[in-house]
């Protein structure tokens, strides 16, 4: 790629350093992710540096399982399925998002050797790149903001932990909750299927998930969101350990998709409301 742009001659230059790519999972041990090199290029195009990873502007792995996880509840309802390993498949496809793409989106997936390719006016140390949410395209695109603790690592308080978003009007939010069976060391009882144990928030203009741990391990939520249910896809992912069950945990008895609380719906009504009463 970077031949092609110097036979044009565009200033170009060859980026070394350590890649999030198809093996990569949130909050892996930072000596673990630094085995994860790889190389993309910065070119000097209308007046200002851009950069482009060849490989993933032109190319993915579709299916990749390392066989790890089950999945054991997807928005309110039981799942309890364990992955398959599966190396994937190679297929050719364009993906934007990786091509003349801005420095501060790139740094959540790519962490250069030399630290002026950061192209960033405050750099990330390497620490924060290990630590960050695992953040999919749609989270860049759709504008979603992660409120509080901006790290993909969290242990459970009390047997809980809690997400919180901010809210987006005329978007609707899901989870998917993963259970690392290799990692938590043990499989999870059969008759303990994890249904209703993520509680759907909203207040003030956030949206969140408050997870509700009924056995020790480490876990995996998967944010989605959309416009419908059907249209949900991939936000961002969290890595949580409890090290404590939460007391006493029992399915919630409902889990609507609009949560609990108040939300930009009902605040838009009561706007509505106070200026009829003001009309009488």
């Amino acid at each position: 790629m970077a031949s092609l742009f110097r036979e044009a001659i565009l200033p170009c230059f060859a980026i070394t350093g350590v890649v999030k790519g198809v093996r990569y999972e949130v909050g892996m041990p930072e000596d673990e992710i630094k085995r994860f090199q790889g190389e993309w290029v910065a070119v000097y195009v209308a007046k200002g540096w851009r950069l482009i990873v060849p490989l993933w502007a032109f190319s993915a792995v579709a299916g990749f399982d390392q066989g790890s996880w089950m999945e054991v509840e997807r928005d309110g309802k039981a799942v309890f399925q364990l992955g398959k390993s599966y190396p994937g498949i190679n297929i050719t496809q364009g993906n934007d998002d990786y091509f003349l793409t801005d420095p501060d989106r790139l740094i959540f997936d790519c962490f250069p050797e030399r630290q002026d390719w950061q192209l960033l006016k405050e750099p990330w140390s390497f620490e924060k790149f290990a630590d960050v949410p695992l953040c999919h395209i749609q989270y860049f695109e759709q504008g979603i903001n992660i409120l509080g603790n901006f790290s993909g690592r969290r242990k459970s308080v009390n047997g809980k932990c809690e997400i919180k978003l901010e809210e987006k009007p005329g978007m609707f939010f899901g989870y998917r909750l993963f259970y690392n069976v290799r990692e938590s060391g043990k499989q999870l009882s059969n008759d303990m299927k994890l249904d209703r144990y993520v509680l759907y928030k909203t207040e003030s203009g956030t949206f969140g998930f408050e997870v509700r741990f009924a056995a020790t391990g480490v876990y995996k939520l998967h944010v989605r969101g959309g416009v419908a249910r059907e249209t949900f896809e991939e936000l961002c992912e969290f890595r949580m350990t409890c090290d404590e069950p939460m007391k006493n945990c029992r399915p919630l008895p409902i889990n609507p998709l609009i949560g609990f609380g108040p939300n930009s719906t009902t605040m838009e009504g009561d706007s509505k409301l106070n200026h009829t009463h003001k009309l009488w």
